[in-house]
């Protein structure tokens, strides 16, 4: 039984690499097709780097920061599940400091100012001839009360494996000095000459991380790397706060090239002059932990609702506030059928990662069990997978220009309810293979912020199915499909096909 399983990876995983090369480019332009775009920093139609020539000005910049109690920074990558040395990356830390202007949540200047310093995690490639001439920034992510960074988690391999420099930045007044798990209070030492003035002054200290990757006084935080693209990047929360960026803050500024917009839904205007692809899950669609159905009003606030059967625990849901522009000239929006807000492989990464900063400064780190929430697993569909390809589709468009093509959106009823066929899944939108061939139910709406999956019996596999090779020749066919649309890239397609080789409920 072994071997004939071995013997099936080796002919589907073969499968993946020669679709990747008969199809070529796909519908997405450029290197999105899986081909690497390692050290090619030439001229392109988005490649402004308008970060050199912004006329913010240059922060004063301090590092590589070391030292203090844990011996490292807070965030760093994982070095049992992302380790930088194979790839040539390195990892920095550096301090920024510079004068911000307050503004209200919609991005309008409110005509004050104050001084703060903050930090900038760096990763990236050693070596300028390793570096593709993107950097990806990502706004820290810190509703759970500390600085999360999901970009990282969610798309180090393609960072990893195409030379991108990625940036995280500490925004928020939260993550920084005010929660429990602040990182002045995890390590009071390495961080206290940290200072922020409040989240009023929350966009501009975003700015000014961007103007400090060309301008600045002090080392330089990319060392020799000179960037030709530049990405704002945010998840949720930081989402949310990036559109209000891209709609007001961004054409004072011009310190960006593009805007990643992951897991929160919202206009954008069509007056940002750069490319935005904004990535959203079903999960938004009908509200960011439960649908209405499961929700109870709370004290007359229409934004936030308490969850039913978790009592006690004061959590709340976010329902969505406006649904995301139609795709146009500079906006391409993919909705993931089947995903949900958070899922079981980025948790994964998160607790591995947690794990080795609770742990440090020893090298041990401590281990955290994946809880099971709403007593049911959580999705599986690998939400990371088409975010990946999701990046790399930005990334193409920047550096030739041409845009992806424009991806189905998820089905809506009447109250704007995602349509749901008899078993519930998702109708519509970018469809990964679990959801064209599934073997049991991935949802986004059903458990606070994880979804959850419900596998099919093995009857019901069976009768969808009736024999092996009918199972393998669909899957197959929904891989060659996203392959050509550039929904997946071939290492994730794999994945894909490797998981596929569990699912064993006939007698051969």
């Amino acid at each position: 039984m072994r071997t004939r399983k071995c013997n099936k990876y080796l002919q589907l995983g073969s499968l993946v690499f020669l679709i990747a090369g008969l199809f070529g480019c796909g519908d997405n332009a450029g290197p999105a097709d899986g081909s690497s775009s390692r050290g090619q920093q030439t001229s392109s139609a988005y490649s402004t780097a308008r970060g050199a020539s912004s006329v913010l000005p240059a922060p004063v910049t301090t590092g590589p920061i070391e030292g203090g109690i844990r011996g490292r920074p807070w965030g760093g990558t994982s070095k049992t599940l992302a380790p930088l040395e194979p790839f040539d990356f390195i990892q920095e830390e550096y301090f920024y400091s510079s004068t911000a202007e307050a503004r209200d949540n919609k991005g309008n200047p409110l005509g004050s100012t104050a001084g703060f310093t903050s930090r900038l995690l760096v990763q990236r490639p050693r070596l300028p001839e390793n570096f593709n001439g993107t950097v990806l920034v990502e706004w820290f992510n810190v509703t759970g009360q500390m600085e999360q960074s999901v970009q990282w988690a969610m798309n180090r391999s393609e960072l990893l494996r195409e030379g991108y420099a990625y940036v995280g930045v500490s925004v928020q007044e939260t993550g920084m000095t005010t929660s429990p798990m602040a990182i002045k209070t995890w390590d009071p030492v390495r961080y206290a000459p940290l200072s922020h003035p409040g989240d009023a002054y929350e966009f501009d200290i975003m700015s000014l991380a961007a103007r400090a990757l060309f301008a600045h006084d002090g080392p330089a935080p990319l060392g020799d790397l000179v960037p030709q693209r530049v990405i704002a990047a945010g998840q949720s929360q930081s989402a949310a706060l990036l559109i209000s960026y891209a709609n007001r803050v961004h054409s004072d500024h011009q310190v960006f090239d593009g805007f990643f917009i992951h897991s929160y839904p919202g206009p954008i205007s069509a007056d940002v002059d750069v490319p935005v692809l904004m990535f959203l899950t079903e999960a938004e669609m009908e509200g960011l932990t439960s649908p209405q159905s499961q929700a109870t009003s709370q004290g007359g606030n229409e934004l936030q609702d308490t969850i039913s059967g978790l009592p006690g625990l004061g959590i709340t849901r976010i329902p969505n506030s406006e649904p995301p522009s139609p795709d146009a000239n500079n906006l391409r929006v993919w909705e993931i059928a089947g995903a949900s807000h958070f899922d079981q492989q980025g948790m994964y990464y998160s607790f591995a990662a947690s794990s080795e900063d609770s742990s440090a400064p020893f090298e041990e780190p401590f281990l955290f069990e994946i809880p099971v929430l709403c007593g049911q697993p959580m999705n599986q569909l690998a939400m990371e997978r088409p975010t990946r390809a999701a990046l790399h589709a930005l990334n193409a468009w920047m550096l030739t220009g041409h845009p992806p093509a424009t991806v189905p959106r998820i089905e809506r009823n009447e109250d704007g309810s995602v349509v749901r066929d008899a078993d519930g899944l998702a109708q519509g939108g970018l469809r990964v293979p679990p959801m064209l061939v599934p073997v049991g139910v991935n949802t986004g709406h059903d458990c606070i912020l994880f979804g959850s999956y419900t596998p099919y019996s093995d009857d019901k596999i069976r009768n969808l199915y009736p024999t092996r090779q009918d199972y393998e020749e669909q899957l197959q066919a929904a891989v060659s499909l996203n392959l050509r649309k550039g929904w997946l890239l071939p290492p994730e397609a794999v994945l894909y096909l490797e998981e596929a080789l569990q699912v064993d409920v006939w007698s051969d």
